[in-house]
């Protein structure tokens, strides 16, 4: 399933954090975080209605070109987008599942650029929102500054089933 062994490594340091099967505390994996992976992370908090950055690794930022770290991830969105990413980042919290997704993008040279995201949940501490760590790992050899444009083609997207279970329906589209 996974084409990277970065994605591979990051979901082996997340269930090595596992304790008696519940799930990973955010502040432990952060604490205890891989070095190699750090730079392609984004932290998430999931509220009742936003997702706030908090935390966005080095290469992400590159990637990019900005950094979102303490900002809505859906405030810029159109509201059917906002409310499909919001949804599935619900469930995933709610499920405690993860999910997998390969795509496509356009770096600002013209290039095309593969990635695969792993988005994995996190716990919280008591009276906190639900957290959800995401691996976005470039699959080709390319320049983290060259960045991402947009997104040109979805290639796969779905629940990951980390033992305890997914929704028993599909990830809502989200363009």
């Amino acid at each position: 399933m996974f084409e990277s062994d970065l994605t591979i490594a990051f979901l082996s340091h997340w269930r090595g954090l596992r304790r008696d099967g519940a799930l990973p505390v955010s502040e432990d994996y952060l604490d205890n975080i891989d070095t190699r992976l750090a730079p392609l992370i984004i932290l998430f908090e999931c509220t009742d209605d936003d997702v706030i950055v908090r935390l966005q690794g080095t290469k992400v930022v590159e990637r990019w070109g900005y950094d979102k770290t303490g900002q809505s991830w859906l405030a810029a969105k159109p509201a059917p987008v906002r409310a499909a990413i919001r949804d599935n980042m619900a469930d995933c919290v709610s499920y405690k599942c993860g999910v997998w997704a390969k795509s496509t993008s356009v770096t600002r040279s013209g290039r095309a650029a593969k990635l695969e995201n792993l988005t994995l949940p996190l716990s919280a501490r008591s009276g906190r929102p639900g957290r959800l760590v995401t691996l976005s790992n470039l699959l080709d050899a390319h320049d983290e500054r060259d960045g991402a444009k947009e997104r040109v083609d979805k290639r796969a997207l779905d629940w990951f089933d980390l033992g305890l279970g997914i929704p028993g329906h599909a990830l809502r589209p989200h363009g």
